[in-house]
Formats: structure tokens, C-alpha cells, sequence
């Protein structure tokens, strides 16, 4: 059932109701719309409901990674969604190669001399290029590629 769909249906059965019973409170309005439902209609509503509330907390996530620039990568947590490559390009840590991450690397290093025993960043990053020397053909290969993400 479409979003549309689903909304005309909501629609006509409140208007039916408000019809039947103008002066009704809104939450026993509700409950009498549930309860006088079909099993065919209340399973259909109630699948058209689900798809929107996950669909509405899966946009939510998606607009909050985006907004904190953070990924959702297992054991990457610290590393931003966005890397600064060399000469300041911008590249999605996913697309970046072994040389990005270095070019990476080494942006972080002379920003963060002091503190670089304790920034989860470098060993993460460690983690992503050791497990880019691993692969047989690792000249190109990206984050992506390693963590077979596609």
C-alpha cells in the first residue's frame, strides 16, 4: 500500500467516524476506528504504518550521519565521513585508496602532534591501511573494497 494509499484510507475512515459521532473525544474516535477494522484492513494499515515509522527512522539516521559526519562503520567510528586528501581535496572515506589515507595521515599528524598517542584516528587508520596491504592487487583498492561494502 502506498503512502497515498494509506492516507486515504486514514482520511475516509476518520471522516466516517467524525460523521457517525461529531462530538467524539479524538482518542476514543481512535480506538473505535481500530477496533471496527477488518483483519484485511487492519493488516494492511498496520504494514502501511510500519514502512512509514521505519522509513521516517531510517531517514532520521541517515540525516544524522550526514549532519555529524560521522559513518556507521564497525571499528571506524572516529574517522569522519569526509577525509582531507592532499592539496585540501575532499574524498568520501569509502572511495579513498592507501594513498589518501596516508595523505590523510599525515594532514593528522602535523595538526595533532601532541596528542597523537591518544587520537583513536590514527589507529583506526592504521587498522584500514594494514588491512589494505593485505590484499593481493592494493594499488587502487579502496575502504569500500576492503570492508566489502559495495
Amino acid at each position: 500500500m502506498s503512502t497515498g494509499d494509506l492516507e486515504a484510507l486514514i482520511a475516509g475512515l476518520v471522516e466516517n467516524e467524525l460523521i457517525l459521532n461529531p462530538d467524539i473525544v479524538p482518542a476514543t474516535g481512535a480506538a473505535r476506528i481500530v477496533d471496527g477494522m477488518d483483519s484485511t484492513t487492519y493488516a494492511e494499515l498496520s504494514r502501511g504504518v510500519l514502512l512509514d515509522l521505519f522509513g521516517s527512522k531510517l531517514r532520521a539516521a541517515r540525516r544524522k550521519e550526514i549532519r555529524t559526519g560521522r559513518p556507521k562503520l564497525p571499528g571506524f567510528e572516529h574517522l569522519p565521513v569526509w577525509i582531507i586528501g592532499k592539496r585540501g581535496r575532499r574524498i568520501r572515506l569509502l572511495k579513498a585508496n592507501p594513498t589518501d589515507l596516508r595523505d590523510y595521515k599525515k594532514l593528522l599528524s602535523q595538526k595533532h602532534k601532541a596528542h597523537k598517542a591518544d587520537n583513536p584516528k590514527f589507529a583506526e587508520l592504521d587498522k584500514l591501511l594494514d588491512a589494505m596491504r593485505k590484499q593481493p592487487d592494493n594499488r587502487g583498492i579502496t575502504v569500500a573494497e576492503v570492508l566489502g561494502i559495495t
